[in-house]
């Protein structure tokens, strides 16, 4: 008989665990980087080494850095971080372990967004808005208009009056807001003042005063096609003038009367005379100025049923406020006057009318 010794087997195991933590090994607990010898009966019925290590695992860590628009919060982990906040945060990784995040919220440079609006017609949509957007971040820049669609192009025309929510986006998302106002362009007023043609010159200049609605787009044309804000006249009349911009034209006719001097018209009718044989107003009569030459001359009075009462010819000639002969009681009386007269070497033709107060 030959008897064979059998000699113990031996091996080796090298488990790991997160720092701080254990294994269970044959129901013994090891703790992270620990290391002990196992008998065991093998399948031959000798010891069985087993030399087991345990490896420790170290924590994990890492740093993240996030970027936000200014003024915008970041969320990372069900968190939400404000620009300039740094943190930590402790996650499992892969293996179960701790993995420290290091975790640094920085902003995006701030997105400036400005704008000019031109001012619209009153009555149709000729305003626009023309926006400008600045920062460090790339393009494309997009913008938009209240609630209509981005574009690329920073001008919006054909605005009506009123305002608007102009808004820019950027490269990195990030969004900027401003209210902008289109203005309405005053409506035109032009006024032209009250004018005389003197009789001493020979000449007056007529200037036009523009009250609102000016631009450089201001035109201004004469009657005779002459395009200047203001023109020399010969000689009285009726001067017509058209004034325009982009919205709107307004025409004026400038009456250039003579300058008759005392009378209006050359030709003064008094309100009221007062026939009681006292020498002052005793007479209903048309006065002339100094300079001015009767051609033709026609008084009429009527009492208010409409009845001629006197009919005068002659400007030096009036009523004393008898009727065939009879005083007429204090009452209103209606005059119609038409004259030619020369006044200031012009041939000019008078038409008034008014009523006369009789008193007693």
């Amino acid at each position: 008989v030959e008897v064979l010794e059998l000699f113990p087997s031996d091996s080796s195991l090298t488990p790991w665990a997160c720092s701080g933590e254990t294994v269970n090994y044959a129901g013994a607990i090891l703790s992270a980087g620990q290391q002990q010898t196992f008998t065991f009966t093998g399948a031959n019925g000798c010891d069985s080494l087993v030399e087991v290590s345990v490896s420790e695992l170290a924590v994990s860590s890492s740093e993240l850095e996030l970027r936000t628009c200014p003024g915008e919060p970041v969320e990372y982990q069900g968190e939400a971080l404000q620009a300039g906040e740094q943190r930590t945060f402790v996650l499992t990784s892969s293996l179960g372990c701790d993995s420290l995040v290091q975790v640094e919220v920085t902003a995006f440079s701030e997105l400036l967004l400005t704008a000019e609006a031109t001012e619209s017609c009153a009555d149709r949509a000729t305003g626009a808005i023309r926006a400008q957007a600045d920062s460090g971040a790339p393009g494309p820049f997009n913008f938009q208009l209240d609630e209509g669609s981005p574009q690329a192009s920073s001008v919006f025309e054909e605005l009506p009056p009123g305002a608007y929510l102009l808004a820019v986006e950027d490269g990195n998302g990030c969004r900027s807001e401003t209210e902008v106002l289109v203005p309405a362009r005053p409506p035109l007023e032009v006024f032209a003042p009250d004018y005389a043609f003197p009789c001493d010159a020979g000449q007056l200049m007529l200037r036009p005063q523009v009250r609102s609605g000016e631009g450089p787009d201001l035109q201004f044309q004469w009657m005779d096609g002459l395009r200047l804000p203001e023109r020399m006249v010969y000689a009285p009349g009726t001067f017509s003038l058209t004034v325009s911009n982009a919205c709107e034209s307004q025409q004026l006719d400038i009456p250039v009367p003579l300058d008759y001097g005392t009378y209006e018209d050359g030709i003064y009718v008094p309100n009221a005379f007062s026939p009681n044989g006292d020498g002052r107003n005793d007479l209903f009569q048309a006065f002339t100025g100094p300079e001015v030459v009767v051609q033709e001359f026609e008084l009429l009075v009527f009492d208010r049923w409409g009845n001629l009462l006197i009919r005068i010819r002659d400007p030096q000639d009036g009523w004393d406020g008898t009727h065939q002969g009879r005083p007429m009681n204090s009452a209103v009386f209606v005059w119609w006057l038409r004259a030619r007269i020369i006044a200031c070497g012009q041939d000019v033709a008078v038409r008034k009318e008014g009523d006369v107060l009789l008193v007693r």
